[in-house]
């Protein structure tokens, strides 16, 4: 049986969020709104991340040189990615964070490992940021998380998605293994809703479940 291995990038594959790092530094405190506004479902995923981006007015590089210095991966990272790869499954980071940031940070300090990523695209256009998405391919897909999870059941067996935030919730219920950051908010909103889920601070603690689901 195959399967897929998608991953959130802030937050799940780093310990800290850089884009909440971003919008703490560069858009006040009223980028705040809209994530309250998304975990309510009042809006989605991607109108949360235009708006809250279009009050940030800062070139990538410079963010980029913020953020070298405020993230870090998180534990067990590195053997994780060597331990799937191993087991030649299908891995996706899958993120609605700033692409020119994952990319770079990927290419620096994980270049060992050839890894897809489905993104959006953060698009430094009149003075600030402007994001655009992925095309959704899946009817009912709420967003592209959700699509990309969708996509990969066309392909594998099953489906394996990492994350730890309100927008990863969509793409998590849509997967057959839900593997979540202890204390987050994908880890309560699964409580909540009695889905079955792991969860994990490091990476290394997830080794000897998922290891049953590739090989």
């Amino acid at each position: 049986m195959s399967s897929a291995v998608l991953l959130d990038f802030d937050g799940t594959i780093t310990m800290k969020d850089s884009s909440e790092i971003v919008l703490s530094r560069f858009a006040g405190e009223r980028w705040r709104v809209y994530d309250d506004l998304m975990d309510r479902g009042e809006i989605g995923l991607e109108d949360c991340m235009k708006l809250q981006f279009a009050m940030v007015h800062e070139r990538p590089d410079s963010i980029i040189a913020y953020l070298d210095k405020n993230v870090e991966a998180r534990p067990g990272l590195s053997g994780f990615l060597n331990f799937i790869d191993e087991g030649e499954c299908d891995v996706c980071i899958v993120s609605a964070g700033l692409d020119f940031f994952i990319e770079h940070f990927m290419k620096t300090r994980f270049s060992e490992f050839e890894i897809k990523m489905t993104t959006g695209k953060a698009i430094w256009n009149d003075g600030a940021i402007r994001f655009a998405f992925p095309s959704i391919k899946n009817p009912g897909a709420l967003d592209f998380k959700q699509d990309a999870v969708l996509e990969a059941l066309k392909f594998h067996d099953r489906v394996i998605y990492i994350g730890d935030g309100s927008s990863d919730y969509n793409a998590a219920r849509s997967s057959d293994h839900i593997y979540a950051v202890k204390r987050s908010r994908l880890a309560t909103m699964c409580s909540k809703e009695s889905l079955p889920h792991i969860t994990f601070s490091s990476f290394s603690e997830l080794e000897d479940d998922v290891r049953k689901y590739l090989f």
